[in-house]
């Protein structure tokens, strides 16, 4: 599952630089290596997700 990070310690983790915010997704391994290690903090878990009224049904889906 893809995550925000911000990269929390001195070195660049995986091309991003110190204090930048992005995007990834880690396995569940990597991602709490580099946690504990103070490389990255998890800012937010992103969750797919469709919104009510975000999507059409094809047209005839519902007739019968």
């Amino acid at each position: 599952m893809a995550g925000v990070y911000r990269v929390t310690g001195r070195l660049d983790y995986r091309g991003h630089k110190p204090g930048e915010e992005f995007i990834a997704t880690l396995a569940p391994t990597v991602e709490r290596r580099a946690v504990d290690r103070g490389a990255i903090v998890l800012l937010e878990r992103i969750v797919p997700a469709l919104k009510e009224g975000s999507y059409l049904l094809p047209e005839g889906w519902l007739d019968e």
